[in-house]
């Protein structure tokens, strides 16, 4: 099951992405209300830093809500693929945002011959003039993706 969200400009008390920067890496687990730990750590998904790799070589500057010495990455167990919570900046065009996070989930999951059985979840947001659309889907590859394709059709 897929669901797309558009809150307008209620990030839910999430941070904007700073100045230069086109891409934030906020705290959360897709799906879940993980968020921070006990000690106010920032809890990411596990494949985090292997997303924010994807997105830097592709020339995006990508920073973090916490700094290093305060994350701590949420290990989750079986066949699901917890995408890292992002937030786009206005400067990344919406549609390019979508075709560079579809492109990154490909590759986190190994493929797209590999995406129909892949169990997704991802949340993102996407910054446009004074305010905030999300984007929240979770489900088969396949669905996500499509559900992504459609957001990125009425964002433009």
């Amino acid at each position: 099951m897929t669901e797309t969200l558009d809150n307008g400009g209620d990030t839910h008390g999430m941070e904007r992405v700073p100045t230069g920067a086109d891409v934030l890496v906020l705290a959360g687990v897709p799906g879940t209300d993980a968020a921070t730990s006990a000690d106010e750590l920032g809890r990411y998904p596990t494949m985090t830093s292997d997303a924010v790799k994807i997105l830097r070589e592709h020339d995006l500057n990508v920073e973090y809500a916490h700094p290093k010495d305060r994350r701590v990455h949420d290990i989750r167990k079986g066949a699901e693929t917890w995408i890292p919570v992002l937030l786009f900046a206005q400067s990344v065009l919406a549609s390019a945002a979508g075709q560079l996070l579809a492109e990154m989930i490909l590759e986190l999951v190994g493929g797209r011959d590999k995406l129909p059985r892949a169990r997704l979840h991802v949340r993102c947001g996407f910054e446009t003039d004074g305010e905030t659309r999300w984007f929240e889907a979770h489900g088969d590859g396949s669905d996500v993706l499509e559900a992504l394709r459609e957001f990125n059709k009425e964002s433009d």
